[in-house]
């Protein structure tokens, strides 16, 4: 019932919000997805976002997640993310249900201009709404903070992650440290279409967890403020998933206003 309630809150709360900024004109779609990393772009300020998108590891997971942002200003925003539904292959049944919710704020602390390096921190919480008795989630509170820099190389644009995690423990016990480390990169192929391409490790000592993850894929702007994605990722360590198929989308609703 709590994860129900959370869900309809996320439900209303995206709702309420993108009425209210679809009157104005859109602006460029700044997506996040479908990578372990975030790059320091933020939401157009004044206007609203949303990503949505597919995971699909054939035959043994499938994510939903959409992430609804807020440009607050021209160098931050606040987002909160949840998946409405996630399925999961375990000895005997499966399990499914809404996924854990996530509330954070990112923000440009370093921004000389559009062709110069950046550099951003990013905030998150999350909040623990998934299932336990599925198998979808832990049941406890866990926070993230992260440093982002942003750099050209020529037509490349260069990405380095980095995010410290204090997760809650389910045995009762202190918190447990993780660590995740990524590169990524996005550069041009065409006119209209672009590449990404990420290599992140994700690891937590305490649990013995560690996923080591090469993702890459295209990018297609289908009109003004929406974005298309899709791509892959394969794992490279023991724990890390052994092959996901990756697409979605990423629409800019604009901001209170008229439409020119």
């Amino acid at each position: 019932m709590r994860s129900l309630r959370f869900s309809r809150v996320l439900l209303g709360l995206a709702l309420s919000v993108v009425i209210a900024g679809c009157s104005g004109p859109p602006g460029r779609p700044t997506p996040q997805r479908p990578t372990f990393s975030s790059n320091t772009a933020t939401t157009t300020a004044g206007t609203t976002e949303v990503e949505a998108g597919v995971a699909l590891d054939p035959g043994d997971f499938f994510d939903s997640p959409v992430t609804l942002k807020y440009g607050v200003s021209e160098n931050s925003e606040l987002f909160i993310s949840m998946a409405p539904y996630q399925w999961l292959e375990r000895p005997g049944d499966d399990g499914d249900g809404i996924g854990d919710l996530f509330i954070g704020v990112r923000e440009r602390i370093i921004d000389v201009g559009p062709e110069e390096p950046s550099i951003a921190y990013q905030l998150k919480t999350k909040i623990p709404t998934a299932s336990t008795h599925q198998g979808l989630g832990n049941g406890e509170l866990d926070f993230f903070v992260a440093g982002i820099l942003d750099y050209p190389i020529d037509k490349l644009w260069l990405t380095s992650y980095y995010q410290l995690g204090i997760l809650g423990d389910p045995g009762g016990g202190g918190p447990d440290i993780q660590h995740g480390i990524a590169f990524a990169a996005n550069m041009p192929l065409a006119e209209s279409l672009g590449a990404y391409g990420e290599l992140a490790g994700i690891f937590t000592p305490e649990q013995d967890d560690e996923q080591v993850i090469l993702s890459a894929g295209v990018t297609y702007p289908l009109r003004e403020g929406i974005a298309l994605d899709g791509g892959v990722a394969v794992g490279l360590s023991r724990d890390a998933p052994d092959f996901q198929i990756l697409f979605g989308i990423t629409t800019n609703f604009g901001g209170p206003g008229k439409r020119p």
